[in-house]
């Protein structure tokens, strides 16, 4: 909400109109100019103009159009996400639904510790793209010369950054076939727009069958300045 003071300078002639911000002028001004014609047109004075001498903060404009921008292709990579999160969900339940139909099931093999994981990812891009927050989609595509079992994919960042998913398990990547995942770097409330940015450190690690290697990936400078 924004406050406005128009005063009226009777010796002068002149209207003064003051805001906290400038966009939020425009409302007022215009519908000042709007009277103003319609009470000069009355009175037969037809060379009456308006006219703005001031600069133009083109500047803050860009900025806020560019920010929009921002935030509608961040909406539309953020449905994406969401859409994959629920093609997930459903994939889940149903091989969930097949072991407790079946006479002799099988263990779970965490199948509900997965389910109740995508459940909270879906929960955050929810979360996420209503409240359009600062965020950013990042793609990271893995690509192995070898056969690669149970490896496992890694992401961190630093406060006050936050991941809508931070770990992804890979069953079974065969030679030279490539596996990509999404994720969405976010900045929580209460931050102002000189903290976002950061960084995210992206690993990987896979199986030898009694250990595990950890392998790590170069850093992703992901920019989420507006």
């Amino acid at each position: 909400m924004s406050i406005f003071f128009l005063n009226y300078f009777s010796p002068l002639e002149r209207y003064r109109i003051q805001s906290e911000q400038f966009e939020d002028l425009w409302l007022i001004t215009n519908e000042l100019i709007l009277r103003l014609k319609e009470y000069f047109g009355k009175q037969g004075i037809k060379d009456f103009s308006c006219s703005f001498s001031g600069c133009m903060p083109l500047q803050e404009y860009f900025e806020l159009i560019d920010h929009h921008f921002e935030l509608r292709i961040n909406g539309e990579k953020l449905e994406e996400l969401l859409s994959e999160r629920a093609v997930q969900f459903r994939a889940i339940q149903r091989r969930l639904l097949t072991r407790f139909k079946d006479k002799t099931p099988a263990p779970l093999q965490h199948l509900d510790t997965l389910l109740d994981g995508t459940y909270k990812q879906q929960a955050t891009d929810v979360e996420v793209g209503s409240d359009l927050v600062p965020s950013i989609t990042v793609k990271v595509t893995l690509k192995n010369r070898v056969v690669l079992q149970k490896a496992k994919l890694s992401v961190y960042v630093q406060p006050p950054l936050v991941l809508t998913c931070d770990q992804f398990i890979f069953e079974f990547i065969e030679p030279e076939m490539t596996s990509t995942v999404a994720f969405s770097v976010y900045l929580k409330r209460n931050y102002t727009p000189s903290e976002l940015e950061g960084n995210a450190v992206v690993s990987y690690s896979k199986s030898t069958g009694k250990h595990s290697v950890a392998h790590k990936c170069k850093s992703l400078i992901i920019p989420l300045n507006n």
